[in-house]
Formats: structure tokens, C-alpha cells, sequence
């Protein structure tokens, strides 16, 4: 996947016409039924990120990242937690000051990793993920 596709999705994001079609979007887990065939809506990369997770309002957990796409997220943890736990998950990408803090789905849980699928990421953020990940492909 070159530049371009990241460079596309941004200009998508930036349309009236994506904000409209946000708004009529089915919910993640419906959606999930139609990608059945290739599992992968977004495409994943390896990055520097910390990430920090929470069930409920239990305490902030430290996880090892491992990956990261628009649509969610992986690590490493000793914790590991049922298939479709709602989790509270905050993620600072390599050189920001803040954390991205999102609702999110446990998809994956196996081993020492937890894949989460985000729930209500903002554009905004969603479009840091997609410049970093441009930013590494030009690398």
C-alpha cells in the first residue's frame, strides 16, 4: 500500500460528504459480518506507542504495543481478558504529548496479546494514525 492510499484517506476524511456517510455508518460489530472474507478492514503496522488499557473503572494497565491500524490496536499484557470486553484504552503515538483516550472492543485475546478494536475513535485521531503511518512507509 503506497503513499497515495494514505494521502486519499485524508482527503476523504476532510469531505463533507465523509462526515455524512460517518453519520449513516452501521455499528463496528455489524460491519465485522461483511468483511468476513478478508478480516482486515485497515491496515496494520508496527510502531512506537505506549498504550495503556482498563476494564470498567479498574486502574490504568501498562501493555506492550505491538501493532496499530485505524481501527484498533495490539499488545502485549499479562493480563488478558475475555473476547468482547468494552475496555477503556489510551495511546500516545511516538512524539506526542497527549493520550488518545477511546472506548474499545476486546476482539483478540490469546496468549500474551489483546487485540482491541476501537469503538469511537475521533477523526482527528484517526488521522494521526493514518499520517504516522504514512510517515513510515516514505522511511
Amino acid at each position: 500500500m503506497g503513499v497515495s492510499y494514505f494521502k486519499a484517506v485524508r482527503e476523504l476524511f476532510q469531505t463533507k460528504a465523509f462526515h455524512i456517510m460517518a453519520e449513516q455508518t452501521e455499528p463496528a460489530t455489524q460491519g465485522k459480518q461483511k468483511r468476513a472474507g478478508n478480516r482486515r478492514a485497515y491496515p496494520r503496522f508496527s510502531a512506537m506507542f505506549e498504550v495503556r488499557y482498563a476494564e470498567n473503572k479498574d486502574p490504568m494497565q501498562t501493555g506492550k504495543p505491538l501493532e496499530i491500524s485505524e481501527g484498533g490496536l495490539s499488545f502485549d499484557t499479562t493480563d488478558l481478558l475475555p473476547l468482547e470486553t468494552a475496555v477503556n484504552v489510551e495511546f500516545k503515538l511516538d512524539g506526542a504529548k497527549e493520550w488518545v483516550k477511546v472506548k474499545g472492543v476486546v476482539r483478540h485475546s490469546k496468549g500474551k496479546q489483546l487485540g482491541v478494536e476501537f469503538l469511537n475513535l475521533r477523526i482527528s485521531d484517526r488521522l494521526k494514525i493514518v499520517d504516522l503511518m504514512a510517515a513510515n512507509k516514505k522511511q
